[in-house]
């Protein structure tokens, strides 16, 4: 009986230190156009655009955003999608405006696939 109680604790501490852990998504790559910004991304069959934030960091001195792509709700289904799947943000939605220069600073897992690492996007 300890240790079905043990091992249950152990199991939702375990979830909900997975649910609140963010860092910078590992993308496939990403594809910026006129209307917003795609990314690759990994996933289950249950990846949404909800389930991502972005974090920006603005150098004024070089004039360019670093953006990150950040999961915030984990994908639990268990499909074959070995590409992931292709999100697009607007630039509304990445809080960026159309034609501003930005460095998306994920890292890649496959930089023949989309933009090489730190590649600067815009005008």
């Amino acid at each position: 009986m300890k240790i079905i109680i043990f091992s249950m604790i152990f199991l939702i501490c375990s979830i909900s230190i997975a649910l609140t852990q963010t860092s910078a998504e590992e993308i496939f790559g990403y594809l910026p156009t006129n209307s917003g910004v795609s990314f690759q991304v990994k996933s289950g069959g249950c990846t949404h655009n909800k389930d991502f934030i972005f974090e920006l960091r603005r150098d004024q001195f070089f004039r360019v955003v670093d953006l990150t792509i950040v999961r915030v709700r984990p994908d639990f289904c268990f499909g074959y999608l070995p590409m992931g799947v292709k999100l697009t943000f607007s630039y509304e939605d990445l809080s960026l405006v159309q034609g501003e220069k930005f460095l998306v600073v994920n890292p890649i897992r496959n930089p023949q696939v989309g933009h090489p690492p730190y590649a600067i996007s815009g005008n």
